[in-house]
């Protein structure tokens, strides 16, 4: 059976025997869950009562909110009692055990755990207000939502990849991609080998060559699959760009994305016992390394070259967009230019959005000379759709 918020209550609030009967006899619907950075939310209503968690995945905390009448008049919104310091009602009770903790957190149930009020003694009405982040700079304040933005695409790739598929990250230059794997190996403690793709890259450059003398030069396939085979470390192989290599290349990088059963493997000369990844290359051989220690994952850019469907049959697309909440943070008016920039990427008319580094060099949340860089760099690849971001800014009002 998952964990549940419930049995977190269990160890740190307290919980009144007439309370948990008639939690047992009310019927809540699923909650709705987010994931950001180290915080799980879950918001939920029962009739006219709105119900909210929020799990603190790095230092076993819990918060709680109900709007009913019988938690404020029973204490339950007052701290007491040193650690037991909420008595949740039973709409909490219910709902709590509805909050599945995602399976990719390791939360440590022998620890204590604090459970608090989400609000100090005053009535819940809706989701949180962060009140610190509007007295940082503005600039900081979207620094911070892109990072938000960016742990959520990386849990979204995890997801994936603890399900034992291939991710396929497809987003525009500067969404995230690569800080996200980054983010995904330094939580998992693998070692990353990461390579952009190149027209110019062949299967040798991406596998390896044995040179004349007999001196290897291996590539990122063969680093990542003999450190994994030889040293017993696990390994997270990112390929961005991966549209951008030449056929030749891409037929050597899909062949792993398969692992290949440990008797196959047998027959074809390699001494294993567990399922692999394989691949070869004129010059270098053949090169394969244990399944279970190498997690692969691709990303490509939705404009331009077109995505061949047996990558898809061999991947799980992910695409990674444009957060509303960023958005939020902005006028209307630079919110929507902003949006629209993204969504012609999306759609494959331009080639570039408003990407994130130019996002928090905004001094306000007016502030349209951010657009002045962006028509530049446009301009330079695709002057049509320079020309259509120019007749967006117009229909705006700029």
């Amino acid at each position: 059976m998952p964990n549940t918020i419930f049995d977190l209550l269990k160890k740190g609030a307290i919980l009144e025997s007439g309370r948990l009967k008639r939690a047992a006899k009310l019927s809540l619907s699923a909650p709705t869950a987010k994931t950001r950075g180290k915080k799980t939310f879950w918001t939920g209503a029962y009739k006219t009562y709105n119900l909210e968690m929020i799990l603190h995945h790095d230092k076993s905390e819990v918060e709680i909110a109900c709007s009913c009448p019988d938690w404020f008049a029973a204490g339950g919104a007052q701290e007491s009692e040193g650690s037991l310091n909420t008595r949740p009602c039973k709409h909490l009770l219910a709902f709590a055990d509805k909050c599945v903790i995602p399976p990719r957190f390791n939360v440590d149930f022998l620890a204590p755990v604090d459970i608090h009020p989400l609000t100090k003694g005053k009535k819940n009405t809706g989701a949180k207000k962060n009140t610190t982040s509007a007295a940082l700079p503005f600039g900081e304040q979207v620094s911070d939502e892109i990072g938000v933005a960016i742990t959520n695409l990386s849990f979204d790739i995890e997801e994936i990849l603890l399900d034992g598929q291939v991710p396929l990250v497809i987003g525009p230059t500067g969404c995230g991609k690569t800080s996200a794997h980054r983010m995904i190996a330094l939580r998992n403690k693998q070692s990353l080998v990461e390579s952009a793709g190149a027209a110019s890259y062949s299967d040798a450059d991406m596998v390896g060559i044995v040179h004349v003398n007999g001196d290897p030069f291996p590539g990122p396939l063969a680093d990542a699959f003999s450190a994994a085979r030889e040293m017993d470390e696990e390994v997270l192989l990112f390929l961005d760009e991966f549209t951008r290599f030449n056929a030749r290349a891409q037929e050597a990088l899909m062949r792993p994305l398969l692992p290949i059963a440990a008797d196959a493997a047998q027959a074809m000369g390699i001494d294993t016992d567990v399922p692999v990844r394989i691949t070869s290359a004129p010059f270098w051989g053949t090169e394969w390394g244990p399944a279970e220690k190498i997690q692969m994952s691709l990303a490509c850019n939705p404009w331009g070259t077109s995505i061949d469907p047996a990558l898809i049959r061999r991947t799980t697309p992910v695409f990674a967009g444009f957060p509303d909440d960023l958005a939020e943070l902005f006028s209307d008016k630079v919110g929507q230019a902003i949006k629209a920039s993204w969504s012609a990427v999306e759609d494959g008319r331009w080639p570039l959005p408003i990407e994130y580094q130019a996002l928090a060099k905004a001094k306000s949340p007016d502030d349209a000379t951010i657009f002045r860089a962006y028509s530049h760099r446009l301009r330079a690849i695709d002057p049509a759709a320079a020309d259509g971001f120019t007749a967006t800014l117009q229909s705006l009002g700029f």
